[in-house]
């Protein structure tokens, strides 16, 4: 049975699990509650997530951990951990430690007790006043981590200590906010959230860098959302020849076809409702999380043709999906 789990990122909110059927579509199972999960990963038996605000007495985010029983529910809870920042959106476990971004505050975390601040700015001044990471993951070795920095414009490499081996700039006002490599691991694919660009990279692993090879745009046609012309990269996917992305102002899915180093654009379908925090892809079925707009979207993916939708189920504020 395949479990997919759904944040609900609210104070009364919680985890939600749901059973894909072979027909694509979501079977409820059940909900745990937990205030504000944020976003989560599935990794070592358990359910690793952020939780955005859980305090009372203070606005730090945090971190705690599920454990996975065999049938896929939750089950024992760790201790809940502060982030030692604000608005911790993603996190990534590299050999079973915990690594965390806090987006407001400008820092990054290796869980339970090792903090970096970030510094630095954008030409973008509205956002990108200072540093704001978003997103960290390990590269395909294993041996290191990258993290994009919407605020200063970056893609950092760091090694396990949080030492950072190498940086490039993504371009001013770019504001790249999420980071996937290739399956072969020779690409890097960054979602840039103030211009709706993706950009390509090729991974050099013998000098660890990340050498950039082109800009692609994540939408066609004129821009619909409230930035006037900015976008709003919510998440990218890399699935075999395909890469996903998802724009959240523009309430679109992006696909391309990867062609080599190039990426060939094939076409970009509503999200399904407002504001696409999340998405994710198992086999042919694509699934997304309209935050604004309180409702999870499925879709059957036909393969480079188009998205066709087959359920719609009401959650608030959803954020995060994870299989």
């Amino acid at each position: 049975m395949t479990n997919v789990y759904i944040a609900s990122c609210d104070k009364d909110g919680g985890i939600y699990r749901f059973e894909l059927s072979a027909s694509g579509e979501l079977r409820y199972l059940d909900v745990t509650p937990v205030k504000t999960p944020s976003y989560f990963v599935v990794s070592d038996g358990c359910l690793h997530t952020t939780l955005r605000a859980p305090f009372s007495n203070s606005g730090y985010s945090a971190y705690t951990s599920f454990a996975i029983t065999d049938g896929g529910a939750l089950g024992e809870r760790s201790e809940i951990l502060p982030s030692d920042g604000i608005s911790a959106c993603h996190l990534s476990v590299v050999d079973g430690v915990v690594y965390l971004t806090n987006y407001m505050t400008g820092s990054i975390k290796r869980m339970p007790d090792k903090l970096i601040n970030r510094v630095g700015s954008g030409a973008n001044k509205e956002r990108q006043e200072c540093a704001h990471p978003h997103c960290i993951i390990p590269t395909p070795d294993g041996k290191f981590l990258a993290a994009t920095d919407l605020g200063c414009d970056t893609v950092s490499i760091y090694d396990k200590n949080l030492n950072e081996i190498f940086s490039v700039k993504a371009g001013d006002g770019y504001g790249p906010r999420h980071i996937t490599f290739s399956p072969d691991g020779e690409l890097a694919y960054v979602i840039n959230e103030l211009t709706a660009l993706v950009t390509v990279y090729r991974y050099d692993k013998e000098a660890v860098k990340l050498v950039k090879l082109a800009d692609c745009s994540a939408r066609r046609g004129s821009f619909v959302g409230k930035f006037n012309g900015e976008g709003a990269g919510s998440a990218i996917r890399c699935c075999g020849e395909y890469l996903y992305t998802a724009l959240r102002e523009d309430n679109i899915i992006t696909c391309y076809r990867r062609v080599g180093e190039r990426l060939e654009y094939l076409y970009s379908e509503s999200c399904g409702g407002d504001h696409p925090r999340d998405f994710n892809v198992f086999g042919d079925v694509l699934i997304s999380a309209n935050m604004v707009s309180n409702n999870v979207s499925v879709f059957k993916i036909v393969a480079g043709k188009g998205l066709e939708k087959i359920q719609d189920i009401e959650i608030k504020t959803p954020t995060c999906i994870a299989f």
